[in-house]
């Protein structure tokens, strides 16, 4: 397998968990940094150890300390593994302010949400929208995380979203054949113009030829032009709310979108989906309210989450774009033929996003208001409401001078019920302008998912966990078919099924939801 530039070597040993299918056994194994040692280096002679690979990133948007890359994930053996131990890029390790992300692991509730929300997608037709999860290793809390879950102990008995975690931690499989434009972003950031040729560095000929195997991988090198680079970009974009927009008509959300698309537009990071199987005309807060004060970043779900992926890659195509003219202004060492390449790249991309839902606010409101258009009856007296409604949220989140002034206000109700998402209860709210027929709606198939996953938050007993996954999987396999019947959402109904099987949960968890997950 090749490895791009952006990946770096880590150690591993022999772990301790135990794999859902015994195929994945040779997955077993955690970061080992103490292999690297103080001094020394590899010679090149003898074996070299056995280690997994992560990946730098740069997000030009939000830079969290010491967030290097990939934390807790690694390629191995051809594998994206996930929760595998903490890796050398995390380097806020020593920031107490963030412990989510650098202790290496991954929590067990997280692992349940991936696996069972891969088969849910892929037996809804939309298994290829997401790089699924295609398995599970479980192993027992490792003792150093006692301190980090202390404080999500529950205070009481009974149900709670952290029951399991608390003594179980988990590892998951996924395909390793995507990037992420972070990764291009951190590429094109370190580049050598100095023409060193040194093994160690990227030229911007290399960088082209990633970037183009990234964004156009049908393309050859020689067929290369500054439009089709614009051209592809674009494309990827395009890609990615296609993917929202399936996601949307299923009625799953994630929440936590913020670089966690694949570079050809297969969403990653799957450890947070809130499941409706159908379509909410609306958004999902952690609690419930009467309006949305925009601009706020908690509202991008449901309906207004391709705001947040607009948000993020207009920032991605900014980035690029002028590190191209940047380039393109330089002297020497840049060489002339790359300075004159690079500005023509540049003022592609910028011709070509004129007009696109990318920079164009109206483009995106008529995009977003065809989805709803084609999925769900109107009245006549709803249509002008909605359209004022996606306009009024694009226009505070993206418009010129977005955040300053009044917030403006957006009246919803919620629906009396709330659906169980890692770490937190999430609460459906729908427009209020909207008839009562307009509620949110759950499918018989999305109900059983989210009373699966209710129950085996609560086991703490790895056997029974592992056969509670076969078990989930082989019923939404059976139960998730495309013609499900929709039910409304009541008070207790998501959580409604055998009692012997689905503990109801008994008080919500205010954790907010994060703004961006190390995958």
């Amino acid at each position: 397998m090749r490895l791009p530039p952006w990946m770096i070597p880590v150690p591993v040993r022999p772990s301790r968990f135990v794999p859902l299918a015994p195929e994945h056994a040779r997955f077993n194994v955690e970061t080992f940094l103490g292999a690297l040692g103080p001094f020394g280096a590899h010679d090149g002679k003898s074996p070299p150890p056995d280690v997994l690979h992560c990946d730098l990133q740069d997000n030009p948007d939000i830079t969290f300390r010491g967030r290097l890359g990939s934390g807790r994930t690694g390629v191995y053996r051809g594998k994206y593994l996930k929760g595998v131990g903490r890796t050398p890029l995390a380097g806020n390790w020593a920031d107490s302010g963030d412990l989510f992300h650098h202790t290496g692991h991954f929590r067990a509730s997280g692992a349940i949400r991936e696996y069972l929300v891969s088969v849910y997608l892929e037996a809804r037709g939309c298994g290829d929208a997401i790089n699924p999860c295609e398995g599970v290793l479980l192993a027992p809390r490792a003792r150093e995380l006692g301190a980090y879950l202390a404080d999500r102990a529950p205070e009481e008995d009974g149900p709670h979203p952290w029951r399991g975690d608390l003594s179980l931690q988990a590892l998951t499989i996924k395909a390793a054949d995507f990037t992420r434009f972070s990764n291009l972003v951190w590429l094109a950031n370190h580049l050598d113009f100095h023409r060193t040729r040194g093994e160690a560095t990227t030229t911007f000929t290399r960088f082209l030829v990633e970037l183009v195997a990234a964004l156009d991988p049908g393309r050859t090198p020689d067929e290369t032009t500054p439009e089709s680079i614009a051209g592809a970009f674009l494309r990827s974009v395009d890609r990615g709310l296609d993917s929202l927009h399936r996601f949307w008509r299923l009625g799953v959300s994630w929440a936590s979108l913020h670089n966690n698309f694949a570079v050809d537009g297969r969403f990653l990071d799957l450890e947070a989906p809130v499941i409706l199987g159908a379509p909410l005309l609306g958004i999902l807060e952690a609690a419930p309210c009467r309006e949305l004060r925009l601009p706020h970043r908690q509202t991008f779900s449901g309906l207004f989450e391709p705001l947040g992926f607009i948000l993020n890659m207009r920032m991605i195509a900014w980035s690029l774009r002028t590190r191209f003219e940047a380039i393109a202004a330089a002297g020497p060492p840049v060489a002339r033929g790359e300075r004159e390449f690079a500005g023509a790249v540049a003022r592609a991309l910028a011709a070509a996003l004129r007009g696109h839902v990318l920079t164009s606010r109206r483009a995106l409101e008529e995009h977003v208001f065809g989805w709803v258009d084609a999925a769900v009856p109107l009245r006549r007296g709803e249509r002008r409401p909605l359209r004022e409604a996606i306009a009024t949220a694009c226009r505070a989140h993206l418009g010129e001078g977005a955040g300053e002034g009044a917030p403006a206000l957006l009246p919803v109700r919620p629906v009396a019920a709330r659906l169980a998402r890692v770490d937190t209860f999430i609460v459906p709210h729908v427009f209020d302008f909207l008839g009562p027929e307009h509620t949110a709606t759950i499918t018989d198939d999305a109900r059983l998912v989210n009373d699966l996953v209710a129950a085996l938050d609560q086991v703490g007993d790895l056997d029974e966990l592992l056969a509670g996954l076969e078990d989930a999987a082989r019923r939404i396999r059976v139960g998730a078919a495309p013609q499900s019947a929709m039910t409304q959402v009541g008070e207790g109904a998501v959580h409604a099924g055998d009692a012997t099987a689905v503990r109801e949960r008994s008080r919500p968890c205010t954790s907010p939801p994060h703004a961006a997950r190390d995958s």
